[in-house]
């Protein structure tokens, strides 16, 4: 059994009653339709970045209706798409940074659930003497058909972690599901189309252009993605990220593909701190069977 959304809300918002407002980390995201599988995994994300505590606030754009009990996490419609009617990434980041009351940003894709030891990594490269930064990490991939039950709040985490441990698979390195940065970072970026291919490489080679340490947080953090098909779609997951129009566009937008440059850090955080990666571009070839296994599901997978 799920928990009430709204209800949760209201006790987070409880707790931080007393306070100014001031917000530790901002997360948002964009939602698809809550049908099916979208909403059992769009819900059991959300309660997840909800149970992460009082000084986290969630950020949801829409456009589609939004279900009554979710009224009390922060949502926007969208209102600026692309010739197809995708949302844009523009407006959202854009409208996530006048409005976050943090001073970090946190986008992330509405399917990844998370767990505490995703606010311990930030804290940890807040404490860090990088300074500003750009992190990513590797995503767990996890079939989940039901509502996850909230209640408990040590039991959901434990039973998640030893599902990762046992039934996930570890994507590869070029599939990035949340990128972590400072406040106005990202403030104004290309129209590039929700949900299709090769923003994600820009947003981290754009880093590197500025000088910015990309931290990799993958030993530190399980991200869970809960899987799903591209029935949404037309042309399905390759369409989507390779050969769709949307796709191309992105590339255009982002001068390249960057895949390379676009999916390898400069830096890592593992419980010792955070140290200067000496792998280099060489991460991405060491990853080159999970690679090789994304492009198989890709070419013949295309749901």
């Amino acid at each position: 059994m799920g928990v009430d959304i709204s209800r949760m809300e209201q006790d987070v918002e409880s707790r931080s009653a007393g306070t100014s407002g001031k917000k530790y980390l901002t997360i948002f995201t964009v939602v698809k339709p809550f049908i099916g599988k979208s909403e059992t995994h769009q819900r059991n994300a959300i309660c997840s970045w909800l149970n992460l505590g009082p000084h986290v606030e969630v950020l949801l754009f829409f456009d589609s209706p939004i279900p009554d009990d979710l009224r009390g996490v922060q949502s926007f419609e969208i209102q600026e798409r692309n010739r197809h009617g995708t949302p844009l990434l523009s407006e959202i980041f854009q409208k996530a940074n006048d409005v976050a009351r943090s001073s970090v940003l946190a986008y992330i894709n509405a399917d990844i659930i998370l767990g505490e030891d995703f606010l311990r990594a930030i804290r940890k490269l807040d404490d860090s003497e990088l300074g500003e930064w750009l992190a990513i990490g590797c995503r767990h991939d996890l079939e989940v058909d039901s509502l996850i039950n909230f209640e408990n709040e040590s039991s959901w985490q434990a039973e998640l972690l030893e599902s990762a441990a046992s039934k996930t698979k570890k994507a590869s390195i070029v599939c990035k599901d949340y990128f972590i940065f400072p406040k106005g970072l990202f403030e104004q970026i290309p129209d590039f189309a929700v949900g299709r291919g090769n923003w994600d490489n820009w947003i981290v080679a754009h880093a590197k252009s500025l000088g910015l340490p990309v931290v990799d947080i993958s030993q530190c953090v399980t991200a869970i993605h809960q899987n799903h098909d591209y029935s949404h779609v037309k042309g399905g997951r390759f369409a989507a990220y390779v050969h769709g129009d949307e796709a191309k566009e992105n590339q255009r937008l982002a001068g390249g593909r960057n895949l390379i440059r676009g999916s390898t850090p400069t830096w890592i955080l593992n419980d010792e701190g955070v140290r200067k990666s000496r792998s280099g571009n060489w991460t991405f070839w060491k990853d080159s069977l999970n690679f090789l296994r994304l492009v198989g599901n890709l070419l013949f997978f295309r749901r």
